[in-house]
């Protein structure tokens, strides 16, 4: 083998190493690039799905306790509190997480995007009977039968959302034993078909 052949043979040699090297360091750059872009992913996720929830419980329990507000007031004999003061009490709570990340919904498995959005939907409609109730308040027309049912759905609605919050990471609503006389009370003061089988749930989770 002659000088030139050994010369050629040697650099083609070398450049493929190099080019080897180069090739395998791109492959794991990509490989560790994924890793992270995925765990980044997954740690978004995880921040949209608890802020969704979050406000979903926050905005049902609010809605809950406004329309249970108003349901008691029409049913006093002769409700003696000022009209403001009771409407200024039972403000439409406002949303200030899932205006903001709507967008980001997408990331959530399907069934989960549904729930949140179906759920989202139901409580817009709530809020919009909540200021139905304060418009009739202010006209003195607010009607005992009516709320009565508006109480209902909302407490429904909660009851619904609290058992989603509980599938999805265990953020539902937790009750020990002291608290089973203050369920029964409420379904006694508050009924709603899905509300009063959850609330049965809660009590019978909670004995010993």
């Amino acid at each position: 083998m002659d000088w030139h052949l050994s010369m050629w043979l040697g650099n083609a040699i070398g450049s493929s190493i190099g080019f080897l090297a180069l090739v395998l360091g791109a492959l794991l750059n990509a490989h560790l690039n994924r890793r992270r872009d995925d765990r980044m992913r997954g740690e978004n996720v995880d921040s949209v799905l608890a802020a969704a929830v979050a406000e979903l419980i926050a905005m049902s329990l609010a809605l809950k306790d406004r329309l249970g507000y108003l349901h008691w007031f029409v049913h006093q004999p002769n409700p003696s509190a000022d009209v403001e003061a009771v409407a200024a009490r039972c403000a439409p709570p406002i949303s200030i997480v899932l205006d903001k990340i709507g967008g980001q919904l997408g990331l959530l498995d399907p069934k989960t995007t549904g729930d949140v959005v179906r759920f989202w939907y139901e409580l817009q409609l709530l809020r919009n009977l909540l200021q139905a109730s304060l418009i009739e308040l202010r006209g003195g027309v607010l009607n005992q039968n009516v709320m009565h049912e508006r109480a209902g759905r909302a407490n429904d609605l909660y009851a619904k959302i609290d058992e989603l919050a509980d599938r999805l990471n265990g953020t539902g609503a937790k009750f020990v034993l002291a608290d089973a006389d203050e369920l029964r009370k409420d379904l006694a003061m508050k009924p709603g078909t899905y509300h009063a089988e959850w609330v049965a749930r809660k009590i019978g989770a909670a004995q010993p």
